[in-house]
């Protein structure tokens, strides 16, 4: 699988946690109900990653917002800028552009038609402060 197959599932397997659709702790199961492997590296690594510095990435994103809130952000918005940031802040083998074009394109298939522009603003402003 392709790594911007499984950056996809990350944004939809975040936006269930963010949703309450489900636990972190019931997140392997769930990778095996989709037919995703258990031991996909990435997909775990991002996880593990997302969890133990959901603070510290939820904070990037809210130090970029102007006129905004995290709260006030859609699920799925608030799903793509975690995973974006996450790679830009911890993941530092993956290009930023990389990133960004691919998390860009997700909001594109799976948002409203201006947040990729929105999503791209608050990405650059973050990857600028690196």
């Amino acid at each position: 699988m392709k790594r911007a197959e499984q950056r996809e599932w990350l944004v939809k397997i975040t936006y269930e946690v963010l949703s309450n659709q489900c636990e972190i702790e019931d997140i392997p199961q769930r990778l095996e109900n989709y037919g995703l492997p258990r031991d996909n590296t990435y997909l775990n690594q991002s996880l593990l990653s997302l969890q133990e510095h959901r603070g510290e990435i939820n904070q990037r994103i809210e130090d970029r917002l102007v006129g905004w809130t995290l709260d006030r952000l859609s699920l799925v918005d608030r799903a793509i800028l975690q995973v974006a940031t996450n790679e830009i802040l911890f993941m530092k083998d993956i290009p930023y552009a990389v990133t960004i074009n691919e998390c860009v394109d997700i909001a594109k298939r799976f948002s409203d038609d201006q947040a990729y522009r929105f999503i791209n603003g608050v990405l650059s402003g973050i990857v600028s402060q690196q």
